[in-house]
């Protein structure tokens, strides 16, 4: 390493992409839109369609997911929709899991029950990739 390089460079930044994250919801409830804590409706945040939802239905959490990782690949030349990205991203989350999550709760970071919790979220991002695979 020459003495120009920082020792610890910086993560780089991330893409630029607009609009909120949206996220899987994992209360296994279908078709009963966005609650607040205290179990009231709210609106979702996205009104468009994602690319490849069936028109004239609201898109599933599945469907929002799908949009929102297509965008951030899309902000560095990727797609899901090609077949080597998706088996990076797949199997970049399964390492996440493997290698991350269980140094973590083998060094006392997170739970079990949290390492489960978060695991159920990789699971559902490598859902979302692998549903861009399907013909």
């Amino acid at each position: 390493m020459s003495a120009a390089q920082p020792a610890h460079p910086e993560h780089p930044a991330y893409p630029n992409v607009r609009g909120e994250a949206h996220v899987i919801d994992l209360t296994r409830r279908r078709n009963r839109g966005l609650t607040t804590p205290a179990g009231r409706r709210t609106p979702t945040m996205n009104t468009d369609t994602p690319p490849g939802s069936p028109p004239g239905r609201e898109p599933s959490s599945l469907d929002l997911v799908v949009d929102d990782m297509q965008k951030w690949l899309h902000a560095c030349g990727h797609t899901l929709t090609d077949t080597d990205t998706a088996t990076v991203v797949m199997r970049t989350l399964e390492m996440v899991d493997h290698i991350v999550l269980a140094g973590a709760e083998a060094h006392g970071i997170i739970t079990t029950g949290q390492r489960k919790e978060l695991s159920e979220l990789l699971a559902g991002l490598k859902l979302a990739a692998e549903h861009v695979q399907q013909p």
